[in-house]
């Protein structure tokens, strides 16, 4: 066993021992009878803190399982719900703002300070963080919702929330990935493409028909999901003069020891296959993630940056 994994363990082992501690006092306090034993008011806002915690601490673990998307809704109604509870539980005693303002301490003390210290590495997850706080938000509309006003903001919260798990995460993921919220782009792509086949040979690009280049690399594990898909487009519309499909393979150290071509024919794999012989073409083409697929128009311009989903529904509309 490596040191690197030994320390992993211990890490592990220390962090489920600090959140079972914490779900110890925390349940035991403001869940039993035990919570009487509590005589002052930062006693409580300890706890309330601890709470906090404690729920992203148990909901957040569905970002890498489940999904942001799910993480988000769940978040949001857990806190909704949790922030409900204690109002109930403490509002009177502590003070409705008091109680809202020290869970939601509690939730920006880690996450918030996370995204702080880290905003560009942790964007993919600040639409799920700010639901999370909203979901605060939510719960003390839920409490208060006598009043006309909370019942609309609650109303309007509910529905921030299901726009971001059916509709805005992907736009959110959309504009991370691609550089826009919309697939549907339009920029001057380069003057030519020259690109590499299987025997390094170079070769340019012919303009005159629809050009459909899927970007990957070796080792992508989300490109050679997608590579079936890509398959059934180039299958479906192969013979179709006004149209042509490459699957452009950008090399990596990795690459460079194994025959990319063959590493695709071996898969099962029959559609056209090149590679670039620099990074010029990706920085031209403005490709930060893979896979990447890029349709140029029959003039070369870049007209749709996206997924192999997407690119398929927008072949179908141009043809």
């Amino acid at each position: 066993m490596t040191l690197l994994v030994l320390e992993k363990i211990i890490v592990l082992v220390f962090t489920i021992l600090i959140i079972f501690s914490i779900s110890y006092v925390v349940f035991a306090f403001l869940f039993t009878p035990m919570r009487k034993r509590i005589t002052k008011k930062y006693e409580v806002g300890l706890l309330l803190v601890g709470a906090s915690l404690l729920m992203e601490c148990f909901v957040s673990p569905l970002r890498g399982y489940v999904g942001m998307e799910t993480d988000a809704i769940v978040g949001f109604f857990v806190y909704l719900f949790g922030t409900w509870y204690f109002l109930k539980r403490f509002g009177l005693y502590l003070g409705r703002y008091q109680t809202t303002g020290f869970i939601i301490l509690g939730q920006l003390c880690l996450i918030g300070v996370i995204h702080l210290l880290y905003f560009k590495e942790t964007l993919i997850s600040f639409p799920d963080f700010l639901m999370h706080v909203l979901g605060i938000f939510a719960g003390y509309f839920f409490f208060s919702r006598k009043s006309i006003l909370h019942k609309v903001n609650l109303s309007v919260s509910v529905l921030i929330v299901l726009f971001i798990y059916f509709y805005g995460y992907s736009l959110w993921m959309n504009n991370l990935n691609y550089g826009s919220y919309s697939n549907d782009v339009y920029y001057k792509g380069p003057s030519h493409i020259t690109l590499l086949d299987r025997n390094a040979n170079g070769f340019t690009i012919k303009k005159g028909k629809i050009t459909v280049l899927d970007f990957w690399f070796v080792g992508c594990g989300a490109c050679m999901n997608d590579f079936p898909e890509f398959q059934k487009l180039y299958a479906d519309y192969k013979t179709d003069p006004n149209i042509q499909f490459l699957s452009v393979n950008q090399p990596y150290p990795r690459d460079m020891e194994v025959d990319r071509f063959k590493y695709l024919t071996d898969a099962g794999f029959n559609f056209p296959m090149a590679a670039t012989p620099d990074t010029s073409l990706i920085t031209n083409l403005q490709i930060s993630v893979y896979p990447t697929v890029i349709i140029l128009d029959s003039d070369g311009n870049v007209i749709f940056k996206g997924n192999i989903k997407d690119a398929t529904a927008k072949v179908k509309e141009l043809l």
